[in-house]
This record gives C-alpha cells, structure tokens and sequence, in this order.
C-alpha cells in the first residue's frame, strides 16, 4: 500500500519533490519501532529526527522560490 500511495504522490507532486519525502523512512522506522515494539526512545533519535525534518523543511523551502 506504500508504494502505491508513493506513486499516486509522484504523479501529484512530481518525481523531484516526491523525492525528498524518501528521507522520512527513517522518521517513521524509530515510530513505529517505539510503538509496537517498545524499543527505548533517547534523545539522539529526536535529534537525528529533527535533523531529519528540518531538511525537508529547508528543502521545500528553498524549492519554492
């Protein structure tokens, strides 16, 4: 189901731009890591998340100009 909703996505957005949400694969991994296996969350894991999403933001960001 993933990849089908990534393909419909692609074909509203554009291959460039759908790109850059590739990156929020290791977002979701520690998520549902912490939820359905009770795996410890420290504080690198928000640090690298937040790393993570500012890069998104910044690459929206700058995309839009």
């Amino acid at each position: 189901m993933a990849q089908i909703f990534f393909i419909y996505g692609v074909s509203l957005i554009g291959p460039s731009r759908a790109g850059i949400f590739v990156n929020l694969v290791p977002i979701f991994a520690p998520i549902l890591a912490v939820l359905f296996l009770n795996e410890p969350f420290h504080l690198y894991h928000a640090i690298a998340l937040a790393l993570v999403l500012g890069g998104i933001y910044l690459a929206e960001r700058t995309g839009k100009q």
